[in-house]
């Protein structure tokens, strides 16, 4: 498929019914504990005191659900709450998502729904040329430590 928004007939076709099966799969699950909606009688396995699988995330002795939401493309706020129902507690983004609006969105709704505490939230840096999207140079250049760190200053503060 092509990236960056540049949809042809396959991408108009195929795209739509990804989404859709998408949103059966998280419609069709109380949680991410390993049961699916049918095999619950009333309310969440989170009730019923099953415990979702937990991993930890690289050195950082962060423990996390096995699974988490990438939010590249998601502009449906209701995505956030419900994503968090199921049993998402890490959301990762990126500062160009969407103009920065991404990272607005997200905030907000984990804000909204009070469970700040109890997510984590990730975000990266890119710079153009910097091996993304297509302003990437086809040989990028070494950026220094302090390049980076004046970079990702610059958009954070921004």
């Amino acid at each position: 498929m092509n990236s960056f928004h540049l949809w042809n007939r396959r991408d108009f076709v195929a795209k739509p019914m990804v989404w859709v099966a998408a949103s059966r799969l998280l419609g069709g699950f109380k949680n991410l504990f390993g049961q699916s909606a049918g095999t619950q009688s009333g309310g969440s396995a989170a009730a019923a005191g099953a415990k979702p699988i937990y991993r930890t995330l690289g050195r950082t002795g962060i423990s996390l659900p096995i699974v988490s939401m990438g939010v590249m493309n998601a502009n449906i706020p209701g995505l956030i709450p419900r994503s968090y129902e199921v049993g998402i507690r890490h959301f990762d983004n990126a500062a160009h998502y969407q103009q920065g609006r991404n990272e607005e969105m997200v905030g907000t709704m984990i804000k909204e729904i009070n469970v700040r505490d109890k997510v984590i939230i990730s975000t990266k840096v890119l710079r153009p040329g910097w091996g993304f999207g297509p302003s990437a140079q086809a040989q990028p250049r070494i950026y220094s430590p302090a390049e980076v760190k004046a970079h990702f200053l610059e958009v954070f503060e921004g």
